[in-house]
């Protein structure tokens, strides 16, 4: 299904931000796959989900599936706060 003419990259950088539905996203460096409908975001992650928090080195958005991966490299962890509501 892929055409020449077609996007495969978009690069962003420096206070990248994004925002989807009840998420919002930031990060130093950012890439939009839209092929695979697939958003990467590197260097200071930190997502917010309603009053959840995480901090982590990269982050991985599988819109298609919603899918989100969380890593950081091994200096430190993936840091996160979990509000739940009962």
């Amino acid at each position: 299904n892929y055409e020449k003419n077609e996007v495969e990259e978009i690069y962003a950088e420096q206070n990248v931000k994004i925002a989807r539905e009840n998420v919002i996203a930031t990060g130093n460096t950012g890439f939009y796959y839209p092929v695979n409908n697939e958003i990467k975001m590197l260097n200071d992650v930190e997502v917010i989900e309603n009053e959840n928090f995480v901090r982590c080195d990269e982050l991985v958005l599988d819109i298609s599936n919603s899918i989100s991966i969380m890593k950081s490299n091994t200096k430190s962890r993936v840091e996160a706060i979990i509000v739940n509501k009962n």
